[in-house]
């Protein structure tokens, strides 16, 4: 009985010794890092950048410099399915925590010791998220997530929660330029906040944690798993219904990308103007919303351009042919995620297997179907969306190689057909100075599946260009 009560005394002291260490640790580090604080107090005046941008004489844009495309919002303008989204995919209690979810820390802490020193997941709240945004550097080391979570805990106390969230949603980069949830909906389905559907919304709500392996124009795929997963754990919380669930997660792909386009082609003066403008002002030219009028005629420039274009053209031709841009592409949606790579993916799908299996019906849904063609070719109408043009070179895909002909899929034209007129010129490309021998068919130059780049003559008609990987 002795000993019980000793071993009893000594793990209440055991344990009232390591809470109390763990508190003086705390307090310790309070006091170490709180002088080399940032100043909460300056987000409440915090401006956003807007970019530099370059017209003609006549008021027409021929650039836009500026790393972020953003259009800021109040809390009120937030639809209440894109608050739900957002808390279900990076912090469920969000609204009961004061800055910090000491679970998510644990995970972190684990994942300290075990990596040797750095932080993967990071167990950051939106109110740390927030301050590393805003206030620190994004490197992932233990000495920058102790100074995360003060700033975290002082925030709370100067900012409510829907402050915080206002700052988190228009600052966030969510892929393609666009930095917060209104510059999101533009960029990616071209319509305001308020006009997403629920899918719309959980496919951005989805872009934070990996604003590349999740965007929805370069990997379709992996955005759909994410975007189920969300749309999953909302039902889980109970923001929406089982029959809500059920009808969102068959939504297909509806992104596109859109973008602020020029309204005249004309690069390189646009590059003179930016040197000059960062020559003036420095990197503030960027961020301060200036505007340069040039001496560009928006007329005579699409003529010079065509001349200039034509020559360069015809000189890389004569150097042969150099092969396709992209080899082997899925047609298909499904196909392409059936390809995927799990990897950055474990947490959506080790929480249930109906992710994965809603992330496929979703892409068999998502299915496009061109006159002339068999079968789906929904991945194949998505990486030609994403797809740049270069000058005059427009991508396209081989639908098939038959004899002296070619099929091929446009981004705007549909199925169309490159005559042996159009090909026939595709000596391969040995050196500056040497080609190889003429081809006998069309299979020699490119097959299904292979990404080339064609011009479109004065009649419609395409050629094969020499320009490809």
């Amino acid at each position: 009985m002795t000993f019980l009560r000793t071993l009893i005394v000594s793990l209440f002291f055991l344990v009232v010794s390591l809470v109390g260490a763990t508190a003086l640790a705390v307090v310790g580090a309070a006091i170490y890092f709180a002088p080399g604080l940032p100043d909460v107090r300056q987000l409440q005046d915090f401006e956003l950048h807007t970019p530099l941008r370059i017209f003609t004489q006549d008021g027409k844009l021929i650039g836009e410099f500026g790393e972020e495309r953003r259009m800021a919002i109040n809390f009120d303008e937030i639809p209440q399915d894109m608050i739900n989204a957002l808390i279900a995919a990076e912090d469920a209690s969000y609204f009961d925590h004061a800055g910090v979810d000491p679970r998510g820390l644990a995970r972190a802490a684990v994942e300290l010791v075990q990596s040797g020193g750095t932080i993967q997941s990071g167990g950051s709240t939106i109110t740390m998220q927030v301050a590393r945004n805003y206030m620190l550097t994004l490197d992932q080391t233990f000495t920058r997530k102790i100074r995360e979570i003060l700033l975290a805990l002082q925030m709370e106390q100067v900012l409510n929660k829907e402050e915080i969230f206002e700052l988190y949603v228009n600052k966030i980069f969510l892929g393609n330029r666009a930095y917060g949830i209104a510059a999101a909906a533009e960029t990616y389905y071209d319509k305001p906040l308020a006009e997403l559907n629920l899918a719309q919304t959980a496919m951005i709500a989805g872009l934070p944690k990996a604003p590349s392996a999740f965007n929805p124009l370069a990997n379709s795929e992996r955005s759909l798993i994410r975007r189920n997963w969300i749309l999953f754990r909302m039902r889980e919380l109970g923001h929406i219904d089982d029959e809500t669930y059920q009808v969102a997660v068959q939504d297909p792909v509806t992104a596109r990308r859109h973008y602020t386009r020029a309204e005249v082609d004309a690069a390189y003066v646009s590059e003179m103007a930016r040197q000059y403008a960062v020559e003036r002002f420095g990197d503030d030219a960027y961020t301060g919303g200036y505007r340069i009028y040039t001496t560009i005629d928006s007329e005579l420039q699409p003529l010079a351009r065509q001349a200039l274009a034509n020559g360069l053209t015809d000189y890389d031709l004569r150097h042969g042919w150099r092969g396709p841009e992209q080899r082997d592409i899925a047609a298909s949606l499904v196909e392409a995620q059936e390809q995927t790579a799990i990897q950055g993916l474990e947490e959506e799908l080790s929480e249930s297997p109906e992710i994965r299996q809603t992330a496929r019906q979703a892409a068999q849904r998502s299915q496009t179907e061109v006159e002339g063609i068999e079968g789906d070719v929904s991945n194949w109408a998505q990486v030609l969306e994403r797809t740049p043009n270069y000058g005059l070179l427009q991508p396209a895909i081989v639908v098939e190689s038959s004899g002296r002909e070619m099929q091929v899929l446009t981004r705007r034209g549909g199925l169309q057909t490159i005559d042996w007129e159009g090909l026939s010129w595709a000596r391969p490309y040995l050196s500056p100075r040497s080609r190889g021998a003429e081809p006998s068919s069309a299979e020699e130059i490119a097959v299904r599946g292979d990404m080339i780049r064609v011009i479109e003559e004065e009649d419609g008609s395409l050629r094969l260009s020499a320009s490809g990987c």
